[in-house]
């Protein structure tokens, strides 16, 4: 029978539970070497006993420190200069140090799902000290995916991309930490502060890190204070108010289609492609015009999906990027497209293959209820006015295969 488990952390990326087949003394050290595997647990009653994986230890395990999906709150005792991580079993939430010692429990809560308002990474994090501690400092480190990236990327189109891979320099330096002061006054997801004023958290390139063994993006930066800590891009929105942006297939071609807004000193549109969404390169151009609606024909689309982005240059050179969108095209004349973002909830997707089905996922893989109507041979409208807004993913399966599209409801 194992009279005690113990939990130890490596690098808040995994932890070591170790299970012991004997009461441990009532005062010990403990010392874990992540490069060599090892779990020493030494006595401080009397001499020294040193326990290096021997009797008195029945088994060590590694288990991946991982993110909540759903809620979850843990604390923090006694926050000092020595790195402690909050958890909730073993999904790791915010990491604190901090320069002088803060007494007490430090509360640290995540809503995964947070944050609905356009213009937010849907991760919304506050972390709360005893109230005496309330204007402490501290350096925080924040934990997020790159699916949750790429869901502020794609749903707010105003604004210049957040890291769209571990490669992404420009994206890192574009992202920017949102403190909302005080505690959430529902104490749930969204902002629910008592002032919709932030402050805005320029945190250091170097410190936006990817950790590839975890699978996430992390975050650390100094604060004055704590409180509710949302994730964006810059306050500054691009040189040109863009209002939608989509593709759809032709018979031999794709059609880009966009549309602006307030366009002062603006000089033109440079179009770029990419076969992977990493390596875009310049397909064409068009100059600025007073209309704000603007087209675009690609005369050789790739089989496949083919990634769009379009680089937005003023009249001084400064430039900025869009959102990138991807459109479906196969060389044999079968075609799937969609007006993408939805307008009055509404898709019209456009499809040649035959006897398609088509559905649309949430994030989680559930499918949410839609409408389907055919309006014309190969013309389809489908009714999402009960679903939330956000992104989803639309599935068209056929008698030929199935494709999958990242969609916007708005």
């Amino acid at each position: 029978m194992l009279a005690e488990n113990l939990d130890l952390n490596i690098d808040n990326t995994y932890l070591v539970r170790a299970f012991f087949n004997s009461t441990l003394p009532d005062s010990y050290t403990i010392k874990v070497d992540g490069s060599a595997n090892l779990l020493t647990i030494a006595s401080t009653q009397k001499t020294p006993t040193i326990i290096n994986n021997q009797t008195d230890i029945a088994g060590i395990q590694t288990v991946l420190a991982t993110l909540p999906i759903t809620a979850a709150s843990g604390t923090i005792s006694d926050a000092s200069t020595q790195a402690k991580v909050a958890y909730s079993s073993y999904n790791i939430i915010a990491k604190v140090i901090s320069p002088t010692t803060i007494a007490g429990n430090t509360n640290c809560t995540v809503w995964p799902q947070g944050g609905n308002s356009l213009g937010y990474v849907p991760r919304h994090y506050e972390i709360n000290p005893p109230a005496a501690s309330s204007g402490a400092s501290a350096t925080v480190t924040l934990y997020f995916t790159q699916a949750e990236f790429d869901n502020f990327n794609i749903n707010d189109i105003s604004y210049s991309d957040i890291p769209t891979g571990q490669s992404d320099l420009q994206g890192k330096a574009n992202l920017r930490i949102f403190k909302f002061a005080g505690a959430s006054t529902a104490g749930s997801n969204g902002i629910t502060y008592a002032s919709n004023t932030s402050l805005e958290i320029n945190p250091d390139d170097n410190k936006i890190v990817w950790n590839s063994m975890a699978n996430r993006w992390e975050i650390t930066f100094d604060i004055t204070g704590f409180s509710g800590f949302f994730v964006g891009s810059a306050a500054t929105p691009l040189p040109v108010s863009l209002i939608s942006f989509s593709g759809k297939n032709q018979e031999n071609s794709i059609q880009l289609n966009w549309r602006t807004s307030a366009e002062t000193n603006f000089s033109h549109f440079e179009i770029q492609k990419s076969n992977d969404k990493k390596e875009f390169g310049m397909v064409g151009e068009v100059k600025g015009s007073k209309s704000g609606n603007y087209n675009f024909t690609d005369t050789n689309p790739a089989e496949g999906n083919n990634y769009y982005r379009l680089k937005m240059v003023d009249l001084d050179g400064t430039s900025s990027f869009s959102k990138t969108i991807a459109v479906n095209f196969e060389k044999n004349g079968n075609y799937l497209s969609v007006e993408n973002p939805a307008e009055n909830g509404e898709f019209v997707v456009r499809s040649n293959y035959a006897s398609p089905s088509f559905s649309i996922v949430n994030g989680l893989g559930k499918k949410v209820e839609i409408s389907i109507s055919k309006m014309d041979e190969n013309l389809y409208k489908l009714s999402t006015k009960n679903v939330s807004t956000g992104m989803y993913f639309l599935m068209m399966e056929s008698l030929q295969k199935i494709i999958t599209l990242k969609v916007i409801i708005e």
